[in-house]
């Protein structure tokens, strides 16, 4: 699933129940804005049923996990270019996947580094583009009577950095949701130096091209296989982040992303190949630094530092 894919669905879904909140305002509320927000009722996702795609797929990006809640946004925000001119909004798609029988908030840290809102609930007809302004900081989703349901809505972003969210079920402890916007990890729970995540969590790299061994897609897949339940698994390739979305099958320990734009030609990866062929064989080899880093759901996180080889397939 890629954000065009999601758009396809977006004339044939109609969320129901309203709330709103500016993401564009830079004024902070008042103490009485702030009471008054709190006595509101917390803004509802509808349990009708929707058109939308069969996400999270496997191999999706753009996969943000955090217990029973999933969001599936299908761009990796953290490969999101720089903040636009004019501090514009942007946005993207994203459904929501809830398993369970529970109901389950989701919310937006307004400490976060970049601003983040959520869009769940209508603001009335035609707002049909990811660039809205509108949307909240809360949401509820209920389970439906089902145990796996979907919602279509849209996700709000200004900035870079990492947008802490919360999933939270009635007496339990929130569990932590970072999103990294941007190529950085400012805002994200640090790592603990004296907890460093085992070799084995080590990423495999491959030229992720359909046509086999070229490099014509300037495209590389990062898989890690990790055994801890981990909310967000993050690798830093030769400088560039990439999100892993979590595995979708069960037992399954494989958590996968691809660096769009990877510069295989020019760039940290360069392939020292001649300028009129794109095959490449694994030689010459390429041996990019990276950096794996896990976030868990007590809120904390671990990394580990290496360097590895670029191999000239990926799967």
């Amino acid at each position: 699933m890629r954000s065009a894919s999601l758009m396809a669905v977006a004339a044939a879904v109609s969320v129901l129940t309203s709330a709103c909140a500016t993401l564009d305002g830079a004024r902070a509320p008042s103490r009485h804005e702030a009471a008054a927000a709190r006595a509101q009722p917390t803004p509802t996702a509808s349990c009708i049923n929707q058109p939308v795609a069969p996400a999270p797929l496997s191999e999706e990006v753009g996969v943000y996990r955090a217990g029973p809640l999933t969001l599936a946004a299908g761009d990796d925000l953290a490969q999101h270019p720089a903040e636009w001119p004019g501090r514009r909004t942007s946005g993207s798609q994203a459904i929501a996947v809830l398993a369970g029988g529970r109901p389950m908030v989701l919310s937006v840290d307004r400490s976060s580094r970049t601003q983040f809102s959520l869009r769940y609930t209508p603001t009335g007809p035609g707002h049909a583009s990811p660039e809205l302004s509108d949307g909240t900081a809360t949401v509820r989703f209920p389970a439906c009577g089902r145990r796996l349901h979907r919602y279509y809505g849209e996700i709000l972003f200004r900035g870079t950095g990492c947008a802490r969210l919360h999933v939270t079920a009635l007496a339990r402890a929130p569990i932590p949701m970072p999103i990294p916007i941007g190529n950085t990890l400012r805002g994200c729970p640090t790592p603990r130096p004296l907890s460093p995540l085992a070799r084995s969590a080590l990423p495999y790299l491959g030229v992720h091209c359909p046509q086999p061994n070229s490099i014509a897609c300037d495209r590389v897949g990062v898989g890690v296989h990790m055994s801890r339940a981990a909310t967000l698994m993050v690798v830093q390739v030769a400088g560039r982040l990439v999100t892993l979305s979590p595995p979708t099958a069960p037992r399954d320990d494989l958590w996968l992303g691809d660096l769009f734009d990877a510069g295989l030609r020019h760039g940290a990866l360069t392939i020292h190949i001649p300028r009129q062929t794109h095959f490449w064989t694994g030689t010459p080899a390429v041996y990019p630094r990276v950096r794996v880093t896990a976030f868990f759901a007590n809120g904390t996180a671990t990394s580990l530092t290496r360097t590895v080889q670029l191999h000239p397939r990926f799967g």
